[in-house]
């Protein structure tokens, strides 16, 4: 027989996450997403109740939550209090999951304790995932920004385009083509850092909602990576993507049904 009761570590996720929605989410969502400015401080105080790191190995500095359940169980309530806002505090998660699913012991020790950390008065240390390009969205095969092999490491050069905290976050995790010519084969994975000469932020989106989220382009001018930032062999780039996309994709599923689970609940009390 299939039980469907939630542990009670999920339990314990979810009523967190659903009373940090209900105190501190939903009393500013308006205002952050009415004049579409980032919610650093709601931000900061889930950083300090770990929410925006539940998925980072214990011994980084997280909860060590792999259950893609219990992360859904977070979304949904997240959501619920304002799709934005909890976009904003997702991405963090977003840009660190290649690095937790594809990233040596090495490299997750070196980046992971970084993210979702409280760096200075009113600011946290933010992730985010730059796949998309402006000529490159579904068909993330066919991306432009390139990597040039050089003595040591590469030199990466494009655009990437909608990034969720592009030019804002402090880690990222970039996909680029040693070799356009090879579709996905020619596609390499990198840990940036958003401190690195030559990473350059671009445009910022005027959207229609989750205006709280800051979404914007972000541009690698001859950025430096050394090759101990690369996930994965080189060629494996599109597949740290999938894997990642794959574990990732199920919390947007949540996230929706925590937004329809509002807008249900306001139109009861409204009539």
């Amino acid at each position: 027989m299939i039980g469907f009761e939630l542990t009670e570590e999920q339990k314990q996720f979810q009523e967190l996450a659903h009373e940090f929605s209900e105190k501190e989410i939903r009393p500013v969502a308006h205002a952050y997403d009415e004049n579409e400015e980032f919610p650093w401080p709601v931000l900061v105080k889930a950083a300090d109740l770990g929410l925006l790191t539940y998925g980072i190995p214990e011994e980084y500095g997280g909860a060590g939550v792999r259950s893609v359940m219990t992360h859904c169980l977070i979304g949904e309530e997240l959501a619920w209090g304002c799709a934005g806002i909890s976009t904003a505090m997702g991405a963090v998660m977003l840009g660190a999951s290649p690095i937790i699913l594809s990233g040596t012991t090495a490299q997750q020790k070196k980046f992971l304790p970084r993210l979702g950390r409280v760096t200075a008065p009113g600011r946290v240390a933010l992730g985010a995932f730059c796949l998309t390009e402006p000529e490159s969205g579904s068909d993330a095969a066919s991306i432009q920004t390139s990597a040039k092999k050089v003595s040591g490491g590469y030199v990466l050069n494009g655009t990437k385009h909608f990034i969720s905290n592009g030019g804002i976050a402090d880690v990222y995790t970039v996909f680029a083509t040693h070799d356009a010519s090879q579709g996905a084969d020619g596609i390499d994975a990198f840990i940036v850092l958003g401190e690195q000469e030559g990473v350059k932020p671009g445009k910022k989106e005027k959207k229609m909602g989750i205006r709280a989220s800051h979404t914007a382009q972000i541009h690698f001018e001859d950025v430096f990576v050394p090759e101990e930032n690369r996930l994965g062999e080189e060629g494996e780039g599109f597949l740290v993507a999938l894997k990642t996309l794959e574990y990732s994709r199920p919390g947007v599923a949540a996230s929706a049904l925590g937004v329809a689970r509002a807008a249900f609940e306001f139109a009861l009390q409204y009539s």
